[in-house]
């Protein structure tokens, strides 16, 4: 750029000064969606949001798109875990990227207990107990650790 004065009838005319003007990129953030999942469902897509266009831009000036992933499975145990997000193919000619990441939540699966049926004589010394736990839905883990605790009553009206 170049900075001039004319002058006039009172001011003689001022030097020319050349100055360079940087506009630098902007930073544009691009955020991993937080999600959740039950235990045992598989993982929901992983999303992202952009924040912080100027000057009116929209998503159609960045070409490419971020590259995002998660060490969650369908069976890692319920907790917090990561969404990384890292830069894939992501250009825009004025913008810079602040990658943030998110987190993905494993909830418990809900389980539901039944028990069979028992009958048994009286002064027997044993009885067999039996039980059953499935996960319900949305959850198709296989329910494969705890226990289940019985509680018995004895009627005493009973002969």
């Amino acid at each position: 750029m170049t900075a001039a004065q004319a002058g006039n009838a009172n001011y003689y005319a001022a030097a020319s000064v050349v100055r360079s003007i940087s506009v630098n990129q902007a930073v544009l953030v691009v955020t991993a969606d937080d999600k959740s999942k039950v235990y045992g469902q598989i993982n929901p897509d992983l999303t992202y949001h952009f924040s912080g266009f100027v000057n009116e831009d929209t998503e159609l000036v960045v070409r490419g798109s971020p590259k995002l992933s998660t060490a969650v499975a369908a069976d890692s145990p319920a907790g917090q875990y990561s969404i990384t997000i890292s830069g894939g193919n992501l250009s825009a000619v004025n913008y810079t990227f602040l990658l943030v990441n998110g987190n993905m939540a494993v909830k418990p699966a809900n389980t539901e207990a039944s028990a069979s049926d028992v009958s048994s004589r009286r002064g027997a010394t044993s009885v067999q107990l039996g039980a059953s736990v499935v996960a319900t839905a949305p959850s198709t883990a296989t329910v494969n650790e705890g226990s289940v605790t019985f509680t018995v009553g004895i009627d005493s009206g009973s002969a």
